[in-house]
This record gives structure tokens, sequence and C-alpha cells, in this order.
């Protein structure tokens, strides 16, 4: 009896050991598990983010046109929060302009936000062609590379009043070579647009050769201008393929809007080409006069049997 007193007792003291060390190994768990994780949950908890457009424009606006947002970032917590990261997406009918080219998502970080701060940063936006259908833009946020966060603003791309096509004269230049932006405006609109202007962007080392913005003033509805020019002359350094950006501004009677064409154009030395055109003759040239060398080595012994056969009846 007393033998199975002490078995129950011993075992009920190993189940009782187990269950405290199990305790103790959750408890360490629980502790590691928020070490590590609660700094990116607090974030997300303690910074707000928002879209909102820079003043004058909106989240509805035209196909074609770019609009400037402001990413905004507010610390709502005490304490600093470092390597914050944003990557904003484009939604349907968008795309995000970097730098004068189109892409599909922009990142934005800042180093610090101090208690209390808020900071932005403006991007830009360009419609799409669309139908009006809604559409957003969305940003996945967080600290360090854990963006576990998400945000979202929804945005309206309608119909443009005005037709902008911008060509170049020339798509291919040598250093210091004259060229000229081309463009076609129009209003299909059914009421009447003003401060109509366009401006050509060039990229650096490049000059303008004549007027640098084109300004008719006003256009009335289903009034067009066609082959107007801006003139322009190529650096003077082979700088390879360059974006020369065009700009139509106008105003509706609402805000005023934007719309941007990018026109790609390569500076190379002539030189360079003549070289390669060059070569490329004197290959030709030597596959012709081997080939031609071949076939009449081969057409030679067909040509003396034909003359002996033709001469052994004479004999």
């Amino acid at each position: 009896m007393g033998h199975i007193l002490r078995c129950g007792l011993t075992h009920a003291a190993h189940i009782l050991r187990c269950g405290l060390t199990q305790q103790l190994h959750a408890r360490a768990f629980l502790l590691l598990f928020f070490a590590v994780f609660l700094p990116f949950f607090a974030a997300g908890e303690t910074v707000f983010v928002s879209i909102e457009p820079v003043e004058g424009s909106g989240f509805e606006f035209y196909s074609f046109e770019v609009v400037r947002f402001r990413l905004i970032v507010s610390n709502n917590s005490g304490s600093v929060v470092e390597n914050f990261n944003a990557v904003i997406f484009a939604g349907n009918d968008l795309t995000l302009v970097v730098d004068g080219a189109e892409t599909r998502s922009q990142k934005i970080s800042f180093l610090s936000i101090a208690p209390g701060e808020t900071l932005f940063k403006e991007f830009q936006a360009k419609g799409l062609f669309s139908i009006g259908r809604k559409t957003s833009i969305s940003v996945d946020y967080g600290v360090g590379g854990e963006l576990s966060q998400s945000y979202s603003a929804d945005v309206s791309v309608k119909r443009n009043p005005v037709e902008f096509n911008a060509r170049l004269l020339k798509g291919a230049l040598e250093p210091f070579e004259a060229n000229s932006v081309v463009f076609d405006l129009k209003n299909t609109g059914e009421t009447g647009i003003s401060t109509v202007r366009v401006e050509a962007f060039l990229p650096q080392g490049f000059s303008f050769t004549g007027e640098k913005i084109f300004s008719p003033g006003s256009l009335a509805p289903q009034q067009s201008i066609l082959n107007a020019r801006l003139d322009f002359s190529a650096g003077p350094e082979p700088v390879g393929e360059q974006n020369v950006t065009v700009k139509a501004f106008f105003s509706d009677g609402t805000r005023e809007h934007e719309i941007s064409k990018t026109l790609l154009v390569d500076v190379r030395k002539r030189e360079n080409t003549l070289v390669l055109l060059g070569l490329t003759a004197l290959v030709i040239a030597a596959l012709v006069i081997f080939f031609g060398r071949k076939k009449t080595v081969q057409a030679t012994p067909g040509v003396s049997n034909a003359a002996e056969s033709h001469a052994e009846p004479r004999h």
C-alpha cells in the first residue's frame, strides 16, 4: 500500500514538473515572439498613412493627365520610427511617372520619423485611356522590409476633352544637329478651354533654337492646331538614347490640367554609323566575290569537257 502511495506521489510530482516546464517554455516563446515582432506591429498601429492630391488637383482626372499626389506619413507614437518604407502601386487605367518615365510602382522611404511628426513626399500619377471606371492608388508600408500594412485611395479616370499628339521630326541625331518637336492639339469638348500652352523639356546639354513654349491662349470647341513646332538642337556629346518630354497645359474652368508625352531620341556620332555601314558593305562585297569565284571554278570543268567532246569528231 505504501509503495503504491509513493509511486502515485512520484507520478504526480513528475506531471507537475512537466506542466511547469511547459509553462516556462510557452512564456519564453511568447517573450521571444513579442521581442521580434512587436516593433512591426507597433509601427503598423502607430504610423498613419494617407494619400492626398496636391492643391488644385483631385481624385478625378482626365485620361493622359498627370496629377501630383502626396504620400503623408504621421508618427502617432511616443518613440522614433526608423527605416520606414512604402511602395506605391498604380491600379488599372493608371501609371506612375518617375523622372519622366512611366512605371507601375514606386518606393518611398523615410529614415527617421520623430514622435508626433508628420512627413510627406510627392509622387505623380498619370491617367491612361479609360471609359470612366473606378480605380485606385494603393500603398504597402512598414518598417524595414516588412510591408505588412496597406492603404488605398479611390480615383476615377474620365475621357479627356483635349486630343494631344506629339512626335519628333527626326528620331536619331548627331551632336549639335537640329531637330523639332511636332505636335497637334484639338479641343474635342463642348466648351472652350483657356490658358493653353505646350512646353518641351529637353535632356541635359540640349538647347532650344527658338521658342521653348507654344502658347495659343485658348481653343474653341472643335478647334485644332496642326503641325506646330518647337525647335531644338542636340548636345555636344553622343549620349545615346534620351527622353524628350512634351507637356500640354490647359484650363477647363475648374483647374489647370497637364497632359504629358515622352519621346525617345538617339544621339550618336555619325562617323560611327558610317564606319559600321562601311564594314557591312565590305563584308557583303567579300561574300559576293567569294561565292562568285566559287561558282566560276565549278562551271569551268563543264566548259572544258564540252569543248573536248566537240573537238573529237575532227580527228
